[in-house]
C-alpha cells in the first residue's frame, strides 16, 4: 500500500498526497482524487504560512487553566504551573506503606533492637534511595509547581516545591526556539512530553505537567520568544 506524503495536500481538493505522487526532483506533485498538478515548492510554502497565521493568532484565543499564572513586565515574565494530579490519591498511601515496609523492616528493627546489622544496612541503600525518589515525586504531584522566569536576558526554570527543587539558569537572549518534545522519562510504556529551549545550550521541563497545562506554557513561550526577536 502506497504511503501518504507527510505534511502535503492537494491545494484543489485537501487530499493527501501519495509518496509515488511526488517528484522531488522536478518539483511537481499530482493528486489521484481530483488530477490537479502542482508545485510542490509552493504548497510546502504555503502550508508553512498557514501555520504561522495560526501561531499569531492562536495564544490570544487560550484558555488559561487551573494553576497557570503569567505575569509580564516591562523586562521580563514570570509563568508558573502547578504539578498538583489525582495521582497524589494512590501515592500517598503507597509511600506510607512502602516506606513502613522497606524502611521500617530493614532499618526499623535494627534502631528497636539496638543492634547494628551492616549486611541489612548495605541492602537496604538501594530502598533508602528509591523511597527519597517516591517521596519527591508524591511531593510534586501535591504541592509541586515549574516556574520558568526572565528579567533582562538572565533567565532559568525551577521545578519544586515552595523554595526546595531544581533550579535551571539560562540566557533568554541566546533561546533560539521552543519545541514540544518526547522526553526521557517514561511510566512503562508510556513517554512523557515535555517542553524544550534550545539555544546555545538545551533547558527540558514540564513532564509532570497536564497536557492542557504543558501545551498552554509552550504557546506562551513560543509567543514570547516571538516577540523578543
Amino acid at each position: 500500500m502506497t504511503e501518504r506524503y507527510s505534511n502535503l495536500d492537494c491545494p484543489n481538493c485537501r487530499a493527501s498526497i501519495l509518496e509515488d505522487d511526488v517528484n522531488i526532483a522536478a518539483d511537481i506533485a499530482k493528486c489521484q482524487d481530483c488530477g490537479n498538478i502542482f508545485k510542490v515548492s509552493e504548497q510546502v510554502h504555503n502550508a508553512g504560512q498557514r501555520r504561522d497565521s495560526r501561531r499569531r493568532h492562536s495564544v490570544q484565543e487560550l484558555i488559561m487553566p487551573s494553576g497557570v499564572k503569567f505575569e509580564k513586565s516591562y523586562d521580563g515574565f514570570v509563568l508558573s504551573a502547578s504539578t498538583r494530579s489525582l495521582l497524589a490519591l494512590f501515592l500517598i498511601p503507597f509511600s506510607a506503606v512502602w516506606i513502613g515496609f522497606s524502611l521500617g523492616g530493614l532499618y526499623g528493627t535494627q534502631i528497636l533492637s539496638g543492634e547494628f546489622d551492616l549486611i541489612s544496612s548495605l541492602f537496604g541503600i538501594p530502598f533508602a534511595i528509591g523511597s527519597v525518589l517516591l517521596l519527591a515525586y508524591t511531593a510534586m504531584t501535591v504541592l509541586g509547581k515549574v516556574v520558568v522566569s526572565a528579567k533582562g536576558y538572565d533567565g532559568s526554570v525551577f521545578t519544586g516545591v515552595g523554595p526546595i527543587g531544581w533550579r535551571r539558569n539560562f540566557s533568554w537572549n541566546d533561546i533560539d526556539s521552543v519545541v514540544e518534545d518526547i522526553g526521557a522519562v517514561k511510566s512503562g510504556n508510556t513517554a512523557h512530553h515535555v517542553i524544550r529551549l534550545e539555544g546555545k545550550r538545551r533547558v527540558s521541563f514540564g513532564y509532570m505537567l497536564s497536557d492542557d497545562v504543558r501545551y498552554f506554557i509552550f504557546k506562551q513561550l513560543e509567543d514570547l520568544l516571538r516577540q523578543k526577536r
